[in-house]
C-alpha cells in the first residue's frame, strides 16, 4: 500500500540551513498539508540531517526542490538502493514561501 507522507523539518533546525528563511510555522504547514485528501501522514522532525528519517521511511519517491544538486540530496543513495527514485522539482518563480511572505510584507 502506498501513502503520501510529507516530512517537515522543525523551524529551529531548518534555520541552520537558511537563517533568513520563511517563518511559516510547522503547525500551519502540517495543517495545510494534512488538509489535502491525498496526504496520509505528515511527519515533523527536528534533526539537521534528514538521513535517519529517509532511512526509516525508505520512500518510493524522495522529492526535493530543484535548487538541490542531485548529488547533494541527503538519502539519495539509500532510496535508490531500495529501488526508489529521487525527483528534483524545479522552483516556480515567485511561488516560494519566502517570495509569498515578502509580497505580503511589502503590501503593508
Amino acid at each position: 500500500m502506498r501513502s503520501l507522507s510529507p516530512s517537515i523539518r522543525m523551524r529551529a533546525s531548518a534555520n541552520s540551513r537558511a537563517p533568513d528563511g520563511p517563518s511559516f510555522r510547522r503547525t500551519n504547514a502540517r495543517k495545510l498539508l494534512a488538509s489535502f485528501s491525498c496526504v496520509d501522514h505528515v511527519l515533523i522532525f527536528d534533526e539537521l540531517n534528514p538521513l535517519r528519517v529517509v532511512e526509516t521511511l525508505l520512500p518510493d519517491f524522495l522529492v526535493k526542490g530543484g535548487d538541490w544538486a542531485e548529488d547533494a540530496v541527503i538519502g539519495r543513495a539509500e532510496v535508490e538502493a531500495a529501488g526508489g527514485r529521487v525527483l528534483r522539482v524545479p522552483p516556480l518563480p515567485g511561488r516560494s514561501t519566502t517570495d509569498i511572505i515578502g509580497k505580503i510584507l511589502r503590501s503593508g
